[in-house]
């Protein structure tokens, strides 16, 4: 079966068992706390990597050490759902450094291979 969307497959050295991960959740974190919203509960929120325009007003030393006031301004912007500002308060701390990780990680630049010369 065909997917579209990029795979990494892992071996869980403790069961000897193939874990497929998407990209999808490498976006995605778990919230340690769940957001209440109404009826609703938020247990997963999906960040998605920040065109320039979201950045704008935020300086990128903040964002890079997890500014709780950059991260305020620019979750709501990438989340989905959308966090609101007062639920970002709210975050239970382990959740807040979960997302500013996943921030930083969109914003350094990803490791290429060294490609070896003859």
């Amino acid at each position: 079966m065909k997917t579209n969307k990029a795979q990494t497959i892992i071996n869980d050295e403790t069961s000897n068992n193939l874990e497929v991960i998407t990209e999808d959740d490498k976006l995605s974190t778990t919230l340690q706390e769940p957001i209440k919203r109404g009826k609703t509960t938020i247990d997963k929120v999906k960040l998605r990597v920040p065109k320039s325009g979201e950045l704008r007003n935020l300086a990128l030393a903040d964002l890079l050490q997890m500014e709780v006031n950059a991260l305020k301004v620019l979750l709501p912007r990438i989340s989905s759902p959308t966090l609101t500002e007062q639920e970002i308060t709210q975050l239970h701390p382990a959740d807040l450094v979960q997302l500013g990780g996943k921030v930083i990680s969109f914003l350094v630049p990803q490791e290429k291979p060294i490609s070896q010369t003859v």
